[in-house]
């Protein structure tokens, strides 16, 4: 075919492709490899991955890759005609958190989810296999992806890093794409895998350490809920621990914030319990109460270490020296990591 014919022809696909076309594509309208290799030598065209094409006019944004990667795994079928599938092709998982822009990672490869059992020669593209409900995914730039809580779902299903599962969670949060309630109800059966004895504790420690915009507000709320939930069997206990978490606002926000100011509440709540070292060694105490004024475990360690046990010497550590843990703000560090 002439360059005159073929012209035009590229240019509507890549019109309705954000400026790509696949070599499939192209045969479907009798344009050949060999005349594909001479359009790119000609600077017409560039290749982008094996198979898919870029016109040369159009510049490369942050999705060309991911959206290449996916026009791959189905390269005859026009783009959107396959996001108008019932059971399409779906970005998710690593990938689905890169293109949501939540938390900070950087995906190691394409992943991609369909009902169907798919594979690929390419070492750059993973295919996973799930039943997926029109309410799992939705498309963004002309590329079907996972909703928000689907992806932050398949991430904790996936056993994701903890301060990473946090990030996550907490950008799906602050960006107001997920109500804080419906998400720890999602994350319930994953929560023990992090430390957490609910949904509710897990959102409200990542709502902790990535503190932003109503964050307080949403950590205020769900460390109050998760402490009238886990001690809805000791009234006091959960009194305390709901005061502890006022005091503090929930989250880390000034230096003088410390346990000093409730410590004679504390000693009159567990001598009227008449089972204060058997609360003090709980787990579930230690973790709520070390969430609440020491979320860096900083100062906890350094109590455990000297006299045994966290709760008990972190008491103890006060009573004999005065010191006590300051509520800090975050130091984590933001920078992009590889998965």
């Amino acid at each position: 075919m002439r360059f005159s014919e073929v012209q035009p022809i590229l240019a509507a696909y890549s019109y309705l492709q954000h400026g790509l076309v696949t070599s499939a594509q192209a045969a479907q309208e009798g344009i050949d490899t060999t005349t594909l290799t001479r359009l790119a030598q000609k600077n017409f065209l560039r290749r982008i991955r094996r198979g898919v094409y870029i016109l040369s006019s159009v510049a490369e944004d942050p999705l060309t890759e991911i959206r290449a990667a996916w026009l791959s795994t189905r390269p005859a079928v026009l783009a959107d005609e396959r996001v108008r599938e019932s059971n399409p092709i779906v970005v998710s998982h690593a990938s689905a958190v890169s293109m949501l822009e939540l938390g900070d990672i950087i995906p190691a490869s394409h992943t991609f989810t369909s009902s169907k059992r798919k594979q690929s020669s390419a070492a750059d593209i993973t295919h996973r296999t799930a039943d997926l409900t029109d309410t799992d995914w939705i498309v963004v730039a002309g590329i079907p992806v996972t909703t928000v809580s689907r992806t932050i779902r398949d991430m904790a299903k996936d056993h994701l890093d903890g301060d990473q599962l946090h990030h996550i969670i907490a950008d799906g949060i602050h960006d107001h794409r997920i109500r804080p309630s419906t998400l720890a109800q999602i994350l319930e059966p994953y929560a023990p895998r992090y430390g957490c004895d609910s949904g509710n504790d897990l959102v409200a420690e990542s709502l902790r350490r990535f503190p932003e915009h109503d964050s307080v507000t949403e950590s205020m709320e769900y460390t109050l809920k998760s402490v009238s939930t886990q001690w809805r069997d000791n009234p006091g206990i959960a009194a305390l621990l709901a005061s502890l978490a006022q005091q503090a606002g929930g989250i880390r926000l000034q230096a003088e914030k410390t346990l000093v100011p409730v410590l004679p509440q504390l000693r009159d709540v567990l001598a009227a319990t008449g089972e204060w070292e058997s609360i003090l060694s709980s787990p579930r105490f230690t973790r709520q109460l070390a969430t609440i004024i020491d979320p860096d475990g900083e100062w906890r360690r350094a109590s455990t270490v000297k006299y045994g046990k966290p709760a008990i010497g972190g008491l103890e550590r006060m009573q004999v020296t005065g010191d006590s843990p300051a509520i800090r703000t975050s130091g984590l560090s933001r920078g992009r990591t590889q998965t």
